[in-house]
């Protein structure tokens, strides 16, 4: 499973792996309870693999986010339902340091969290999650009869 392959929908709670992307919608199924649904153009659909978050230093992809996550706890991030704003800034102070703690706010460190322990519920393999380049066939010099 690859974080290209993995989406948040606008409206719906939890990640969701692409098993069939068409023209006219897309079939996802949801990690948490392996239920399939179709997803049409007009939801808002958020492939991670295009999410960053905000550090000091600049944007930093979230597949790198979760990766030092990882490498720092090697579990789920354990937090009470109902946190305030300070314990929420602190949790992310030790987990990503440098983070912007002007443009992240708690909604997004809370969501941060969710997606990672939703990942790391399922199974996600956060070290060897790389960055898949897009191979080009190379284009070949011979012309067509």
């Amino acid at each position: 499973m690859k974080l290209k392959d993995i989406v948040a929908i606008g409206g719906k709670p939890g990640l969701y792996k692409i098993v069939v992307n068409t023209k006219s919608n897309m079939i996802v199924e949801s990690l948490i309870d392996k239920k399939r649904i179709p997803v049409f153009p007009n939801q808002r659909i958020s492939a991670l693999d295009m999410v960053s978050i905000y550090t000091t230093d600049g944007d930093i992809p979230l597949k790198d986010a979760f990766k030092m996550v990882y490498e720092k706890k090697k579990d789920k991030i354990h937090l009470p339902s109902k946190i305030d704003k300070q314990v929420l800034f602190t949790t992310m102070d030790e987990l990503l340091p440098g983070w912007d703690k002007q443009r992240v706010y708690p909604n997004d460190i809370k969501k941060f969290i969710t997606w990672y322990n939703i990942l790391f519920d399922a199974g996600f393999d956060f070290i060897n999650e790389e960055n898949e380049d897009q191979q080009q066939t190379p284009l070949s010099n011979e012309s067509n009869p």
